[in-house]
Protein backbone atom coordinates (compact mmCIF):
# COMPACT_ATOMS: atom_id res chain seq x y z
CA UNK A 1 0.00 0.00 0.00
CA UNK A 2 2.71 2.36 0.91
CA UNK A 3 4.47 1.88 -2.42
CA UNK A 4 1.36 2.65 -4.27
CA UNK A 5 1.02 5.74 -2.12
CA UNK A 6 4.68 6.63 -2.94
CA UNK A 7 4.28 6.17 -6.63
CA UNK A 8 1.16 7.80 -7.13
CA UNK A 9 2.51 11.06 -5.10
CA UNK A 10 5.48 10.82 -7.61
CA UNK A 11 3.15 10.58 -10.84
CA UNK A 12 1.18 13.94 -9.44
CA UNK A 13 4.46 16.00 -9.29
CA UNK A 14 5.06 15.70 -12.54
CA UNK A 15 5.43 18.96 -14.91
CA UNK A 16 5.48 19.33 -18.50
CA UNK A 17 6.57 23.16 -19.29
CA UNK A 18 7.99 24.19 -22.82
CA UNK A 19 11.86 24.19 -22.98
CA UNK A 20 13.67 27.73 -21.40
CA UNK A 21 17.19 28.88 -22.44
CA UNK A 22 18.55 27.98 -19.23
CA UNK A 23 16.98 24.67 -19.48
CA UNK A 24 19.16 23.81 -22.90
CA UNK A 25 22.28 21.93 -20.97
CA UNK A 26 20.05 19.72 -18.55
CA UNK A 27 18.35 18.74 -21.96
CA UNK A 28 21.68 18.24 -23.49
CA UNK A 29 23.15 16.20 -20.61
CA UNK A 30 19.54 14.16 -20.73
CA UNK A 31 19.76 13.55 -24.13
CA UNK A 32 23.18 12.31 -24.46
CA UNK A 33 21.92 9.56 -21.46
CA UNK A 34 19.24 8.50 -23.66
CA UNK A 35 21.55 8.03 -27.25
CA UNK A 36 23.98 5.72 -24.95
CA UNK A 37 21.26 4.12 -23.04
CA UNK A 38 17.64 3.53 -24.86
CA UNK A 39 18.72 4.18 -28.30
CA UNK A 40 21.59 2.05 -28.28
CA UNK A 41 20.64 -0.08 -30.73
CA UNK A 42 22.16 2.17 -33.13
CA UNK A 43 25.53 1.61 -34.34
CA UNK A 44 27.73 4.03 -32.48
CA UNK A 45 29.04 5.65 -35.62
CA UNK A 46 25.15 7.50 -35.94
CA UNK A 47 24.60 7.99 -32.42
CA UNK A 48 27.59 10.08 -32.50
CA UNK A 49 26.44 11.81 -35.61
CA UNK A 50 23.12 12.42 -33.85
CA UNK A 51 24.94 13.49 -30.39
CA UNK A 52 26.83 16.33 -32.79
CA UNK A 53 23.86 17.33 -34.98
CA UNK A 54 22.18 17.71 -31.09
CA UNK A 55 25.01 19.83 -29.81
CA UNK A 56 24.08 22.59 -27.41
CA UNK A 57 23.59 25.35 -29.96
CA UNK A 58 21.76 23.23 -32.17
CA UNK A 59 18.72 22.53 -28.79
CA UNK A 60 19.12 26.29 -28.36
CA UNK A 61 18.19 27.43 -32.52
CA UNK A 62 15.48 24.55 -32.33
CA UNK A 63 14.02 26.49 -29.27
CA UNK A 64 14.86 29.64 -31.32
CA UNK A 65 12.27 27.98 -33.99
CA UNK A 66 8.54 28.71 -33.92
CA UNK A 67 8.17 25.62 -36.05
CA UNK A 68 9.75 23.62 -33.52
CA UNK A 69 7.99 22.01 -30.49
CA UNK A 70 10.51 21.20 -27.40
CA UNK A 71 8.85 19.73 -23.99
CA UNK A 72 10.16 18.77 -21.05
CA UNK A 73 8.91 16.47 -17.97
CA UNK A 74 9.97 17.40 -14.57
CA UNK A 75 9.41 15.61 -11.33
CA UNK A 76 10.40 17.59 -8.31
CA UNK A 77 12.23 20.18 -10.37
CA UNK A 78 14.30 17.43 -12.08
CA UNK A 79 14.34 16.42 -15.42
CA UNK A 80 13.01 13.15 -16.51
CA UNK A 81 11.81 13.23 -19.53
CA UNK A 82 11.30 15.13 -23.30
CA UNK A 83 9.70 15.42 -26.54
CA UNK A 84 11.24 16.78 -29.46
CA UNK A 85 8.71 17.72 -32.40
CA UNK A 86 8.12 20.32 -35.54
CA UNK A 87 6.52 20.78 -38.44
CA UNK A 88 7.43 19.82 -41.62
CA UNK A 89 7.52 21.97 -44.95
CA UNK A 90 4.62 19.90 -46.15
CA UNK A 91 1.88 20.73 -43.28
CA UNK A 92 2.41 17.32 -40.92
CA UNK A 93 4.19 16.94 -37.93
CA UNK A 94 6.91 14.82 -36.58
CA UNK A 95 7.62 13.35 -33.53
CA UNK A 96 11.82 13.29 -33.60
CA UNK A 97 12.47 11.88 -29.80
CA UNK A 98 10.66 10.69 -27.26
CA UNK A 99 12.39 9.77 -23.84
CA UNK A 100 11.44 9.43 -20.43
CA UNK A 101 14.24 8.00 -17.80
CA UNK A 102 13.33 4.68 -16.72
CA UNK A 103 13.12 5.49 -13.18
CA UNK A 104 10.14 7.32 -13.77
CA UNK A 105 8.59 4.97 -16.36
CA UNK A 106 5.31 3.30 -15.56
CA UNK A 107 4.09 7.51 -14.94
CA UNK A 108 2.13 8.50 -17.89
CA UNK A 109 5.21 10.65 -18.45
CA UNK A 110 5.78 10.03 -22.06
CA UNK A 111 2.01 9.72 -22.45
CA UNK A 112 1.17 13.58 -21.30
CA UNK A 113 4.35 14.57 -23.54
CA UNK A 114 3.18 13.33 -27.10
CA UNK A 115 -0.66 14.65 -25.90
CA UNK A 116 1.31 18.15 -25.34
CA UNK A 117 3.47 17.51 -28.40
CA UNK A 118 0.15 16.31 -30.36
CA UNK A 119 -1.84 19.72 -28.95
CA UNK A 120 0.84 22.22 -30.20
CA UNK A 121 1.28 20.52 -33.34
CA UNK A 122 -2.71 20.90 -34.06
CA UNK A 123 -2.31 24.40 -33.46
CA UNK A 124 0.79 25.15 -35.63
CA UNK A 125 -1.44 23.81 -38.49
CA UNK A 126 -0.20 19.89 -38.43
CA UNK A 127 -2.81 17.35 -40.45
CA UNK A 128 -0.91 14.32 -39.14
CA UNK A 129 2.01 13.30 -37.08
CA UNK A 130 4.49 11.10 -38.06
CA UNK A 131 7.47 9.81 -36.19
CA UNK A 132 9.91 6.04 -36.27
CA UNK A 133 10.18 3.43 -33.72
CA UNK A 134 12.24 0.92 -33.36
CA UNK A 135 10.16 -1.52 -30.80
CA UNK A 136 6.89 0.60 -29.51
CA UNK A 137 4.33 -0.12 -31.69
CA UNK A 138 1.88 -0.77 -28.95
CA UNK A 139 2.61 2.15 -27.25
CA UNK A 140 2.03 4.46 -30.03
CA UNK A 141 -0.88 2.51 -31.04
CA UNK A 142 -2.78 3.34 -27.68
CA UNK A 143 -1.55 7.04 -28.32
CA UNK A 144 -3.76 6.68 -31.78
CA UNK A 145 -1.29 6.28 -33.72
CA UNK A 146 -1.10 3.67 -36.70
CA UNK A 147 1.24 1.85 -38.27
CA UNK A 148 2.36 3.24 -41.79
CA UNK A 149 5.27 0.91 -43.13
CA UNK A 150 9.35 0.89 -42.56
CA UNK A 151 12.23 2.45 -42.92
CA UNK A 152 16.23 1.46 -42.37
CA UNK A 153 18.21 3.99 -40.61
CA UNK A 154 21.70 2.71 -40.58
CA UNK A 155 21.27 -0.65 -40.37
CA UNK A 156 18.16 -0.85 -38.46
CA UNK A 157 14.77 -1.59 -39.35
CA UNK A 158 12.56 0.89 -37.40
CA UNK A 159 8.11 1.00 -37.66
CA UNK A 160 6.66 4.55 -39.26
CA UNK A 161 3.50 5.36 -37.14
CA UNK A 162 0.90 8.04 -38.13
CA UNK A 163 -1.48 10.04 -36.36
CA UNK A 164 -4.16 11.54 -38.15
CA UNK A 165 -5.99 14.57 -36.69
CA UNK A 166 -9.17 13.76 -38.88
CA UNK A 167 -9.39 10.16 -37.66
CA UNK A 168 -9.25 11.76 -33.63
CA UNK A 169 -11.85 14.71 -34.15
CA UNK A 170 -14.57 15.19 -32.40
CA UNK A 171 -17.62 14.24 -33.66
CA UNK A 172 -20.10 16.92 -34.64
CA UNK A 173 -23.13 16.55 -31.92
CA UNK A 174 -26.08 16.84 -34.43
CA UNK A 175 -29.26 14.57 -33.10
CA UNK A 176 -31.94 13.80 -35.49
CA UNK A 177 -34.19 12.81 -33.27
CA UNK A 178 -34.42 17.07 -32.55
CA UNK A 179 -35.11 17.33 -35.99
CA UNK A 180 -39.06 16.61 -37.63
CA UNK A 181 -38.96 14.85 -40.89
CA UNK A 182 -39.46 17.89 -42.86
CA UNK A 183 -35.57 19.24 -41.75
CA UNK A 184 -36.69 21.95 -39.23
CA UNK A 185 -36.01 22.30 -35.94
CA UNK A 186 -38.80 22.01 -32.96
CA UNK A 187 -39.40 25.50 -31.45
CA UNK A 188 -37.56 27.10 -34.74
CA UNK A 189 -39.96 30.05 -35.53
CA UNK A 190 -41.53 30.10 -38.81
CA UNK A 191 -41.45 33.10 -40.92
CA UNK A 192 -45.10 34.76 -42.49
CA UNK A 193 -44.63 34.41 -46.35
CA UNK A 194 -45.89 38.07 -46.96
Amino acid sequence: MNVFRSRRKKALNVVITPLRPSEVASLRRLFLHALETDFHYFPYEYRHLIARQNRHRHLLTAYLRKERVIYLAKQSQQLVGYVIAGMLPDGRGYIYWLYVDPTARGDKIGVKLVEQAKETLRKLGATEIDLVTYNFDKYYKKLGFEYSGTQEIHGVTLHEMTYNYHDHAPEQKTSDASRPKDGKRKGARQKRAS
